[in-house]
């Protein structure tokens, strides 16, 4: 008997210690989040002209072939 009492504690600071784990990490997770976004919004504002025009082209770009890309999947090629 004394090893189920073992276990059933082992299972419990287990489960305390994932859960624990879990609510860090998932704090991490949103700090990471908020920095990336200012980092985002502080790359912004420095972009000049051109630079918004090459990025808005490479996200085009990038679409375009995204695109293709599921044309040729669906068996939809140009014809």
């Amino acid at each position: 008997m004394e090893n189920l009492t073992n276990i059933k504690d082992y299972k419990k600071e287990n489960e305390d210690f994932y859960n624990s784990m879990n609510q860090k990490l998932d704090y991490l997770l949103q700090q990471q989040k908020d920095i990336l976004t200012e980092q985002e919004k502080q790359r912004i504002r420095t972009m000049t002209i051109e630079e918004v025009q090459t990025e808005m082209l490479r996200v085009m770009h990038e679409m375009k072939f995204n695109l293709d890309k599921i044309n040729s999947l669906l068996g939809r090629g140009e014809e």
